[in-house]
């Protein structure tokens, strides 16, 4: 009998990367939400373990639905997760700046039973903090005193806001202590097929419904979406999928219909609309006829003006605005 195919599909060995990349990491702490080997996440990763093991402020930047939140508490949970202390998050882009200030006054006022040691402050959309209370947050969280660690997510880095002026930067300087850059998935394609398997295992550890992996068509067509709802985008895919499953795999058809019009779309692209000018456009058809009667006529312009239909002065001005001939 012919010999079997024993070797593993594309979804074993993801699996199995995917297990060594939890084995790896998951002694010290939960970076397993940074799956992926781009040097993008790589260098994510390192800067997340140097952040979890000291007391530095660090902004998180990244687009929205990169995971920047996540990495967030992942550092502040750290490596004993027991004894992170309280997580204080705080929306900037949602309270005004009376509420952030006396929010931030009172943590700097609690008692020192009240705010263990590793306790952490999240600053979420920190570069939407209104500029009037800007200056005194600075002058209160980085005060020797100051009881929590700080951590910021942010949209784009608040150093280059303060460089044009446009955030405070001695807030700007304090907040990035320890800069920590999330690039969007479509950046780094390499990582997709890698976090998909995370979101599908993780989908199956909290049900009853199990489902391998992805057929290679499948992985396809998400490397080639462009993600513009970046890793949240795609946990969202990955779970419709998996609701959508009738087997074993997931496969092309269970996929949501916004990938398969995205494919679509890109296997046709829109031709580009020409402007066309047209006065050039005329100009450009009277001169080749100007020509062509001046040849037919070898020259004399009254036979090349008859053959036009104009008289001999109008077919002379022509010829000369078009620079066919230097004026007589």
């Amino acid at each position: 009998p012919p010999a079997q195919d024993t070797a593993p599909s594309e979804s074993e060995q993801l699996h199995e990367q995917l297990r060594g990349f939890r084995r790896a990491y998951s002694r010290r702490f939960s970076l397993d939400r940074l799956a992926g080997a781009s040097p993008a996440l790589k260098r994510a990763r390192a800067q997340a373990t140097l952040a979890a093991e000291c007391r530095w402020s660090v902004a998180v930047i990244g687009p929205s639905g990169a995971g920047r939140q996540q990495l967030a508490k992942t550092i502040h949970f750290g490596f004993e997760p027991d004894r992170a202390g309280r997580l204080i998050p705080l929306d900037c882009s949602v309270l005004g700046g009376d509420l952030i200030s006396s929010t931030v006054t009172a943590l700097a006022a609690a008692p020192p039973a009240d705010t263990p040691g590793r306790g952490t402050l999240l600053l979420n959309g920190a570069e939407t903090i209104p500029s009037e209370v800007q200056a005194d947050l600075a002058r209160v969280l980085f005060d020797r005193s100051f009881p929590f660690r700080v951590i910021a997510t942010c949209a784009c880095r608040l150093v280059d806001l303060a460089r044009r002026g446009e955030f405070h930067e001695g807030l700007a300087l304090g907040l990035s202590t320890i800069e920590i850059e999330l690039p969007p998935l479509a950046a780094r394609r390499e990582d997709i097929p890698m976090l998909a398997q995370l979101f599908l295992e993780d989908i199956n550890a909290s049900g009853a419904k199990q489902v391998g992996g992805f057929s290679s068509e499948t992985l396809d067509l998400l490397a080639g979406y462009a993600w513009p709802g970046n890793v949240d985008e795609l946990a969202a895919v990955v779970a419709e999928a998996h609701q959508n499953a009738d087997g074993a795999q997931i496969l092309a058809r269970h996929l949501p219909n916004q990938i398969h019009l995205a494919t679509e779309a890109a296997a046709r692209p829109r031709r580009r609309e020409t402007t066309i000018q047209l006065d050039e456009y005329l100009a450009q058809i009277e001169r080749e006829l100007i020509e062509r009667a001046m040849r037919q006529a070898k020259g004399n312009k009254t036979k090349a003006a008859r053959l036009l239909g104009l008289n001999r002065p109008r077919l002379y001005r022509r010829l000369l605005q078009l620079g066919l001939i230097e004026a007589e």
